[in-house]
């Protein structure tokens, strides 16, 4: 069973053919034919007297009628024996007009569906760019304050050692002070008592000498 959505524009999709003469598209081989390729592959029957090539296989008639109720084309004998009402019925050609202006309508939207998806695509990719700068850029910044505040703390801590050095050099300046004055009391003494002992031994000489006279 076929519907001859036929158009000069469309191209055979038959093997090894590309013909765009008397194209027809044929719903069960979801594909379109063209006359002979679709005599061929057994999609059509020729008409006994020149008629149309679209045909109902199961009456062998001429398709004239689609069923809108169920979405398929019929020939008369379908519309009388599975297709009376409440079905309605049309004209194939009215169908095939209705079909055609449907797809297009169905294309522009799908058109415009299209770019609004590639406006939403780039708006997504410029909103992840933003993003990721803004997130570098706030890795930046507190990569910056940790290494800020550790040099601060370097900073301190060298300070902090230079006051305890400072603190220690002037309490062992001091004790080297008063050590100094020790040791110059220490040789002071040394001295005095070396003195001393020079002047009592010249006292027993004195005394010696006196009393040998």
């Amino acid at each position: 069973m076929a519907a001859n959505f036929s158009s000069a524009e469309d191209i055979c999709e038959g093997e090894n053919c590309g013909s765009i003469t008397d194209v027809t598209y044929y719903i069960k081989e979801k594909k379109k034919l063209c006359e002979d390729c679709a005599s061929k592959e057994g999609c059509i029957r020729k008409a006994r007297k020149g008629g149309s090539n679209l045909y109902c296989e199961k009456h062998d008639e001429e398709i004239k009628l689609y069923c809108k109720t169920h979405d398929v084309p019929l020939c008369y004998s379908c519309a009388m024996k599975d297709h009376q009402q409440p079905c309605v019925q049309q004209d194939i050609e009215g169908a095939i007009v209705e079909c055609k202006a449907s797809l297009i309508t169905l294309k522009e939207k799908a058109n415009e569906k299209l770019k609004l998806c590639r406006v939403y695509g780039d708006q997504i990719r410029q909103c992840r760019i933003d993003t990721d700068t803004h997130l570098q850029a706030l890795k930046d910044e507190i990569d910056l304050v940790f290494s800020e505040a550790i040099q601060a703390d370097k900073e301190r801590e060298k300070e902090d050692a230079a006051k305890i050095n400072q603190e220690i050099d002037e309490k062992n300046q001091k004790l080297q002070e008063e050590i100094q004055k020790m040791n110059d009391k220490i040789q002071r003494n040394e001295e005095e008592r070396e003195m001393r002992h020079e002047l009592h031994l010249a006292n027993l000489d004195n005394k010696a000498k006196t009393h040998r006279q």
